[in-house]
């Protein structure tokens, strides 16, 4: 069996990918991205922020059934997804130096 070989700019992507473990590949796992959004938010010693998706795009539809979500609690979850080669996905994180939760104040935006 011959070794398959890529193109010199590929190459240079899978070394990236390996030297900063960027996950977001063909045949992976939305919860793997779940998961490393925690990981890079707790390097930074901050918290992910609940109720955040990041959705699947497909054209002329910018909020797709497939999603990434920002933080997993017992309330909110998602179906497993596979990413599929050349799937487009719009990534929403949002950290917070606090505990992750959104609540809001009676003070106005200016």
């Amino acid at each position: 069996m011959r070794a398959q070989t890529f193109p010199s700019w590929q190459n240079g992507r899978c070394r990236l990918e390996q030297k900063h473990k960027l996950i977001f590949c063909p045949f992976l796992q939305n919860q793997e991205v779940t998961e490393a959004i925690r990981k890079v938010a707790e390097t930074f010693k901050c918290n992910p922020v609940e109720g955040v998706l990041s959705h699947q795009m497909k054209r002329f539809v910018i909020d797709g059934t497939n999603v990434i979500i920002n933080k997993e609690t017992p309330d909110q979850q998602v179906d497993e997804v596979s990413f599929e080669e050349y799937d487009v996905y719009c990534f929403d994180i949002m950290v917070s130096t606090g505990e992750g939760k959104v609540s809001f104040a009676d003070i106005p935006a200016s």
